[in-house]
């Protein structure tokens, strides 16, 4: 196996995962934040359309992710390196069904410009889809994000493959970002307040420190060979 190249490949597909949800996010938030966008003449769709594509780039590295991290995470521990891949690909999965959520409304749009209708019908419609991708964003980012990044955190932080110091990171506060998502799930404050973005600021620097690492660095060779020898 070319460890250099997964890890290489990880790298990379973190970093878009960042970049992609960031920008996407600010790209669409006209059409979230704005309760007439279906039938006002005023807006961007153009922007929309490029904030649903990067999220589905989002989705598919998501998911890459797993994919090459798994081979080598399973010689630490198989079941929980299978249980990563298969919460990454739950967030990968409620990502796209946002997006989704996002192209209904742009469809919407386009069918209440060509034949016109009841404009509160459309808006009603509208919003209910709106409030299902606010939904997946709280379950995505906030939740299941949470669940895999512990997972990731714990099999990095015994398996030695990167400084523990990074995988501490992820280990320390993907737990605290989870019991958060739970008081933003009951109201407590907004997913996007100060606060919420301030809890979940030790996750980014995982990912972009994790990234960094294992492009420049790579995994840690002693600690790969352990691994191989132990299996």
């Amino acid at each position: 196996m070319n460890f250099r190249t997964h890890a290489v490949l990880t790298g990379v597909f973190f970093l878009i995962t960042d970049v992609t949800a960031i920008v996407g996010l600010l790209l669409y938030q006209p059409l979230l934040n704005n309760p007439n966008f279906i039938t006002s003449s005023d807006v961007n769709v153009t922007q929309i359309s490029i904030g649903a594509t990067l999220e589905i780039i989002l989705a598919a590295c998501a998911a890459a992710t797993s994919l090459t991290l798994y081979p080598i995470l399973r010689m630490q521990n198989h079941s929980m390196a299978l249980g990563y891949v298969i919460f990454r690909a739950m967030e990968a999965t409620i990502i796209l069904i946002g997006v989704m959520c996002i192209l209904t409304v742009l469809s919407l749009r386009l069918d209440f410009l060509a034949v016109g209708g009841d404009q509160s019908i459309y808006q009603a419609i509208g919003k209910t889809f709106i409030a299902l991708q606010k939904w997946t964003f709280l379950f995505g980012p906030n939740i299941i994000l949470p669940i895999n990044a512990t997972v990731l955190g714990y099999l990095l932080y015994r398996s030695r493959l990167v400084p523990r110091a990074i995988s501490l990171l992820y280990l320390i506060d993907a737990p605290i970002l989870f019991i958060s998502s739970m008081f933003i799930l009951f109201g407590f404050y907004e997913q996007t307040s100060p606060f919420a973005i301030l809890l979940a600021m030790p996750l980014l620097a995982f990912e972009i420190s994790f990234s960094v690492w294992l492009i420049v660095k790579g995994f840690n060779q002693s600690a790969l060979a352990r691994l191989s020898a132990k299996n």
